[in-house]
C-alpha cells in the first residue's frame, strides 16, 4: 500500500517535444451567416457628425493628373466610442468611417471598429470589425454570396455575415459584417501570416501603375522588390510569359481567382477594373496569392462581353492573349462551373439571410429587398447556361489593350450653375 502511494505521488516529466495545445478559434461565431450581429455604437453627437461628414471626392482621388503616383489618401480619422456587440459591452473603443467613392454616405456610413486600442478584451477573439453599408447592393446578399463562392472554390476569401447597426439609438439598418484582411485572416489561409500584404485600388503590375498599391503591413520595411519582380515577370515575350509568372505568383490560384471574378461578374475587381483586390506574398513559397475585395457590385446581369472574360488588368490581358494562358483560364472557368458553382447552395444562403433581414424591415421595404434578391438568384441560376452558350461558339476574343489611365486631365475651366434636392443621392 505504501509502495503504491509512493508511486502515485512520483512527479511525471512530459516529453520535450509535446506539442502545445492550440487555442480554440472562436471567431466563426462572429461570421455566422445564420445570425444577425447586433451592433450598438454610442459616441459624442458632435463626433458622430464629424465622422459621417468625412468623405472622399473625385478631386481628392482621380481628379489629378498625378493620381497614380501614390496610394489614395485616407481622409478618415478615429473617434472614441462605446460599442455593444450582442449585449457584450466595450466601454472604450475606436470607430471611423471607411470606403472609396462608391460607398460614401452621410446617413449610413460604412464603419470600422477597433476594440483593441485601449483594451485587451476581444469579441470571440476578434479585435476589429468591418461594417459595410451595402448602399451599392439593395439586396444585402451580393457580398456574402460572392465571398462564399471564392471560398467554395478553395480560394482565400474573407468571412461574411450580416449585422444590424444603431448609433446613439438611431437605427441605421442592415450592414454586411466582413472579416478584415489582417493577420488572423491570413493565418487561417496560409502557413505563415507575416508576408507582405498589399491592397490594390486602381492598381496594376506595369510601369506607372504600382504607385496606388498600399502596403498594409510590414510598413517599416521600405522594400518593394516583390512587386518589382512581378512587374518584370509580366514584361516578357508571349512564349515566356507563363513560366515567368509561375516564378512570382501562384499561377493556378490567380487563374481560378480571375475565373471567379468573372463568374460572379465582379466588374469592379482586378481583371475588369484593376480595382478591389488584395495581394499576399506567401513566405512559404515566395509567390503572390490574390484575395477578393469590394464585391458589392457583383451579379448585376450580362454586359457587352457576354460576361465570359474580363481582361483589362495586365495579368489577365497578357495571359488571355497567349494560347497557353487562354487555355488555363477557360479550363478553370469550365472546371469551376462543374465543381463549385452551385446555385442551389446560393439559394439556401439567400434564404438564410432573408430570414434575418425581413423582420428588420417594413413590409414595403422588404418587398423591394426581396425583389432584388430574386433578381440575384435569377442571375445565379442562368450563369452556367449563358457562359456555355457563349463558349459553344468558341473562345471569345479580347482585342483591347489593358485599361488606360483613369486620372483626370484638366483641359480648362467652365462656369455653371446646378440645383438638386438634398439627400437625393442615396
Amino acid at each position: 500500500m505504501l509502495l503504491l502511494l509512493g508511486l502515485a505521488c512520483r512527479p511525471v516529466t512530459l516529453p520535450q517535444d509535446t506539442a502545445p495545445v492550440e487555442e480554440e478559434d472562436l471567431s466563426d461565431a462572429v461570421y455566422d451567416l445564420g445570425k444577425l450581429l447586433r451592433v450598438e455604437v454610442e459616441l459624442d453627437p458632435q463626433d458622430w457628425d464629424a465622422l459621417r461628414s468625412q468623405t472622399r471626392t473625385f478631386e481628392s482621388t482621380i481628379g489629378r493628373e498625378d493620381c497614380q503616383e501614390q496610394p489614395f489618401e485616407n481622409p478618415f480619422t478615429w473617434f472614441t466610442a462605446a460599442v455593444t456587440l450582442d449585449g457584450q459591452e466595450f466601454p472604450k473603443v475606436e470607430v471611423r468611417k471607411k470606403g472609396f467613392l462608391g460607398s460614401m454616405s452621410f446617413d449610413k456610413p460604412a464603419l470600422k471598429v477597433d476594440l483593441g486600442e485601449f483594451s485587451e478584451e476581444r469579441f470571440y477573439g476578434v479585435r476589429r470589425l468591418t461594417l459595410n453599408n451595402s448602399v451599392s447592393d439593395p439586396s444585402f446578399v451580393r457580398q456574402c454570396l460572392s465571398y462564399a463562392a471564392f471560398a467554395d472554390a478553395g480560394l482565400p476569401a474573407p468571412r461574411c455575415s450580416l449585422a444590424h447597426v444603431t448609433v446613439n439609438g438611431q437605427e441605421l439598418g442592415i450592414y454586411v459584417n466582413l472579416e478584415p484582411l489582417k493577420g488572423p485572416m491570413l493565418e487561417r489561409h496560409f502557413e505563415h501570416g507575416d508576408g507582405n500584404l498589399y491592397e490594390g485600388t486602381l492598381s496594376d503590375f506595369r510601369e506607372g501603375w504600382t504607385g496606388t498599391l498600399e502596403k498594409k503591413n510590414n510598413e517599416a520595411e521600405d522594400d518593394w522588390s516583390d512587386i518589382d519582380a512581378l512587374v518584370a515577370a509580366v514584361d516578357v515575350e508571349d512564349e515566356e510569359l507563363v513560366d515567368s509568372l509561375r516564378r512570382v505568383i501562384d499561377l493556378e490560384q490567380f487563374v481560378d481567382f480571375w475565373a471567379l471574378e468573372v463568374l460572379v461578374q465582379h466588374t469592379d475587381g482586378y481583371a475588369s477594373n484593376t480595382n478591389n483586390f488584395y495581394l499576399y506574398a506567401d513566405p512559404s513559397d515566395g509567390r503572390f496569392d490574390f484575395i477578393p475585395w469590394g464585391t458589392d457590385g457583383v451579379l448585376y446581369g450580362e454586359d457587352g462581353s457576354g460576361s465570359v472574360v474580363y481582361a483589362n488588368g495586365v495579368l489577365a490581358n497578357r495571359l488571355y492573349n497567349t494560347d497557353e494562358g487562354r487555355e488555363l483560364y477557360l479550363d478553370s472557368l469550365q472546371g469551376l462551373l462543374k465543381s463549385s458553382w452551385k446555385p442551389k447552395r446560393a439559394e439556401q444562403r439567400v434564404a438564410t439571410m432573408a430570414a434575418l433581414i425581413e423582420p428588420e424591415l417594413s413590409g414595403e421595404q422588404w418587398a423591394e429587398v426581396s425583389e432584388q434578391q430574386e433578381w440575384v438568384l435569377d442571375i445565379l441560376r442562368e450563369r452556367r447556361e449563358r457562359i456555355e452558350d457563349v463558349l459553344d461558339s468558341g473562345a471569345p476574343e479580347w482585342p483591347w489593350e489593358p485599361r488606360e489611365s483613369f486620372c483626370f486631365v484638366e483641359y480648362g475651366a467652365v462656369d455653371a450653375t446646378f440645383s438638386t434636392t438634398w439627400g437625393s443621392l442615396q
